[in-house]
Formats: structure tokens, sequence, C-alpha cells
């Protein structure tokens, strides 16, 4: 897992990975940066925590004065109860470490120092990719080739089956146009994403390459289903700020964090952040 560096004091910064229904967040203990969010997402984990542990008392608890008799208790009692009890326990430790923050000048000014050559040297790197004559060098993540690959695939077989509905629609049989119909729409709706998603993979490739960069900064995230989302701004020379709602493929980018933005010139609205993306700088 990448590590995650505090957008305040550069030190390593701490991530709570998605969990149910809790969505990820991350924070930092060195200097409080995010604290809020993880705290209100801890508290869910305990109270989650609780729940969970109450239903598994009580199954152990019918278990026992069942047919299943101890044994059957002690087996429900471990697959039941002992994770949610773990994330009781893991959940108030860090609700006490987060209680027990205190930001001392000599710790607050080492930890960073170290964290902070490290990230900058990665910064560093970025800002050469950033500022290279254009066309620039960027290269596909392994995440990136399996998402093209599985879509690219996806595409294929849409394709393939739209082209058998339209025969079948040409030619329908009695009772069965509407089906058809729906078929073609839905198939057709699918191709459509699998298309969208593969033009906007080359879109941002083109904005990398020969793009004007700014410097943009992560307003929001969220999370649902599909996965996690981000609204990043970022200010074009001419003053005017920007904004836009992209999928996170890196997962790791949160509130306040600073990303590269590619931009076209003659059209702000059109850009990318490179940090969300499933491209590097190669």
């Amino acid at each position: 897992m990448a590590k995650i560096a505090c957008p305040q004091c550069r030190s390593d910064a701490t991530k709570l990975p998605a969990f149910l229904k809790n969505h990820s967040v991350a924070y930092c203990e060195l200097c409080g940066w995010n604290i809020p969010s993880a705290t209100a997402r801890i508290r869910m984990d305990v109270r989650v925590g609780l729940a969970l542990s109450v239903t598994g008392l009580v199954l152990v608890l019918m278990a026992w004065r069942g047919p299943w008799g101890f044994k059957g208790a002690l087996m429900i009692g471990a697959a039941f109860l002992s994770l949610p009890a773990l994330m009781v326990l893991v959940g108030q430790y860090r609700l006490r470490r987060i209680r027990r923050i205190v930001i001392g000048p000599g710790r607050t000014t080492g930890a960073a120092t170290t964290a902070g050559q490290t990230q900058t040297q990665s910064n560093s790197e970025l800002d050469r990719f950033c500022l290279t004559p254009r066309p620039r060098q960027v290269k596909m993540s392994w995440a990136g080739r399996c998402y093209v690959v599985g879509v690219g695939s996806a595409t294929l077989l849409g394709l393939w089956l739209l082209s058998m509905m339209v025969r079948a629609l040409l030619h329908p049989s009695p009772g069965v146009a509407v089906k058809l119909v729906f078929s073609v729409a839905v198939y057709f709706w699918w191709c459509w994403i699998c298309f969208a998603f593969l033009r906007n993979r080359i879109q941002e490739r083109s904005l990398f390459v020969n793009g004007e960069f700014a410097t943009g900064t992560v307003a929001n995230r969220s999370e649902g289903s599909e996965g996690a989302y981000i609204v990043y701004a970022f200010q074009a020379p001419s003053g005017r700020a920007f904004q836009n709602r992209v999928f996170d493929f890196s997962k790791n980018q949160f509130e306040q964090m600073p990303v590269h933005v590619f931009y076209d010139p003659l059209d702000p609205s059109r850009n990318a952040a490179l940090e969300a993306s499933v491209y590097r700088a190669d």
C-alpha cells in the first residue's frame, strides 16, 4: 500500500481503509490534519462493532442453551464475536491515541523533516515532469492496464451481444419484440459506458502529454458502491477557478491534498489530475 503524506506537515499519515458502509479516511497523528473526520469514522466503527458484538452474544447464548451446547457456542463466538470485539478494542485504542495528540515543537519538526525529505524528492520528480518540454512521457500503471483490458473485453462482448440482439430485432419472433428492444437498449448503454471509459483515458493521456500545468487541491472526497470520487479545484492563469469531479483510481487522495492538474489552454474545463489517474510520470 502506498504511503500517504500529510498535506500540512508532510509526515506519513494514517489511513483507515473502507469497511462495510464506512468510507476510508486518512489523518495525521502529528499535526492533527483531518482528525474530525477520522474521529467520526472511528466512532462509527466502534458503534458498528458494539452492535455486532451484541448480535454475536445473542447467537452464542442461543447456541449454548440450544442443541449445539458449549462447543457450538464456542464456534459461533469465535466467528461472530471475536472480530466485532476486536473492532471495538482497536477503535477505542485509536480514539485514545487521537485524544493524546500533543504537537510538541521538537517532535513535529523532526518527524516532518524526515518525511518531508522523502516527499520533497517525490515532488521534485513530479515538478521536473511538469516542466519538461512537451510532449511529456507518461506510462500507464499496472492497475490501469488491467482496467483497460477488462473494459476492452467488456466492450467486445457488449458489441457481440448487441449485434446479436439487433439481428434478432430485424426478424423478431411474435411476442418478443419488447424484450429485444429492451435488450438492445441495455447492451447499447453497456457499450457506451465502456467507450466513455476508454475515451476518457485517451483524453487524459493527451492532457498529461501536451497540456498546461497548474497546482490543484482536493476539495472533497466521497465514496459509493463504484469506488471513491474526488473534487479538486485549480486556478487558470486567467484567474478563473475550475473544479472537476473524477474517479480516484489511486484511492489515496483526500481533502486538502495537492494534485498536479493538466488542462487544455483553450478550454481549461478539460483537465485531469495526475495523482487520481491511471497514469504515472515516466
